[in-house]
């Protein structure tokens, strides 16, 4: 019996770890927020949630000058805001000059706020 519970959990860790590595782009559920709520961190509304992820994709999916012109990919927004700025968490990854033959994992702090576009670097 044992054996079987450490097999499910080294299991479903080992498929979350490939779950993270895929871009998201399945908009943010009700139980989503309410599994994050118990966290007591701001959870964003789903149109939030959508917001902070098309700002993210913007930031991310641009072209790179630096780096040849390379597009970045964007990967999360995590759902909850820990201090209510507006600014919400976003991870993706951004290739790496001169050529983009390489990419490195970057968060942003992306908005969520309606009318307010964009992502910064500083969760101010």
């Amino acid at each position: 019996m044992k054996k079987n519970l450490k097999f499910a959990i080294v299991s479903a860790l080992a498929l979350a770890a490939v779950a993270c590595g895929q871009e998201t782009t399945a908009p943010v559920t009700q139980d989503d927020i309410k599994a994050q709520m118990k966290l007591k961190h701001y959870a964003l509304t789903p149109d939030e949630a959508n917001l902070a992820q098309a700002n993210a994709k913007s930031y991310f999916g641009q072209e790179w000058v630096d780096a040849a012109n390379k597009r970045g990919m964007f990967v999360y927004c995590k759902p909850t805001d820990s201090n209510k700025n507006g600014k919400v968490t976003c991870s993706g990854k951004i290739p790496n000059p001169p050529n983009g033959a390489t990419y490195r994992d970057t968060d942003m702090y992306c908005y969520y706020i309606e009318g307010v576009n964009g992502c910064s670097n500083k969760d101010d």
